[in-house]
């Protein structure tokens, strides 16, 4: 399957709203190489989350000031994707998803294993490696649940 905005499909932004460690750099390369404008947000996390932030806090769309069609790899896109499919009518959303085990397994070992200590800097906290598996575990249920209704 190709995809190309200018032919039949009427979408106007198409959105991963699953996690990370769950094939978001494929879905990313995969739009990219079928001439998609589309924005992994990865290590660039916190500009994309302070961007979206204050498009919500000054009433503008969630996604305005991204020039692109497709966005990957940002917890923010899971957790509006309700606020982004009112505000732009007609975008695809994909649910990218794995085994739970195997995504939390991915997790653990991400940043050479310190994703823990990551997410305990960027969030202020000292959790746990358990604590943090058992919040990965809720967020993950609660969210497949949600968008699966």
């Amino acid at each position: 399957m190709h995809l190309n905005h200018g032919g039949n499909y009427n979408v106007m932004k198409i959105i991963i709203i699953g996690f990370n460690k769950c094939g978001t750099l494929s879905f990313h390369n995969y739009l990219e190489l079928n001439n998609m404008k589309s924005l992994h947000v990865g290590s660039e996390w916190r500009s994309f989350t302070e961007q979206i932030n204050e498009n919500i806090n000054n009433n503008k769309k969630i996604l305005n000031n991204f020039d692109y069609d497709c966005f990957s790899d940002s917890r923010q896109l899971g957790l509006h994707y309700k606020v982004i499919d009112l505000e732009y009518p007609g975008s695809l959303f994909i649910l990218n998803t794995r085994s739970i085990d195997k995504w939390i397994t991915s997790r653990l070992n991400h940043l050479n294993g310190t994703y823990c200590q990551f997410l305990n800097n960027v969030h202020n906290k000292k959790y746990s490696e358990k604590e943090w598996i058992s919040i990965w575990k809720k967020d993950w249920t609660g969210h497949h649940a949600d968008v699966k209704g």
